[in-house]
């Protein structure tokens, strides 16, 4: 995936952070309208119970776990343009194994980026 002179540090988080998203909303924006609301839920192994009784008529649930290759190339381009921000805590590779620990602590607010 060519990302040109975008900073590698802001391209290693557009696969999970911006894609899953990216290809979600894409996904319905031919379906919304003005005034409309689209909420993207994470999906990291969770579910919903649809059912005759349990969801309202008519309603379609999706999830999507990954985008494709097409987006992919999308997101870089709008991160070039600074249109993507995903905030990023950076890690030596040396202090790889703190960056686990802190993301077990529920301490790195986005995402976090071990670098060579």
């Amino acid at each position: 995936m060519p990302i040109e002179d975008l900073d590698p540090v802001r391209a290693a988080s557009l696969t999970d952070a911006a894609l899953t998203p990216y290809q979600a909303i894409k996904s319905v924006l031919p379906r919304l309208v003005g005034g409309s609301t689209t909420v993207v839920i994470g999906a990291g192994m969770g579910g919903a119970k649809v059912g005759l009784t349990s969801s309202p008529y008519n309603m379609t649930v999706s999830t999507s776990l990954w985008g494709r290759r097409k987006e992919l190339l999308e997101l870089v381009e709008m991160a070039k343009r600074g249109q993507i921000k995903i905030k990023t805590t950076t890690y030596p590779i040396e202090d790889g194994e703190q960056a686990y620990a802190d993301m077990h602590a529920g301490k790195i607010v986005g995402r976090a980026v071990v670098v060579p």
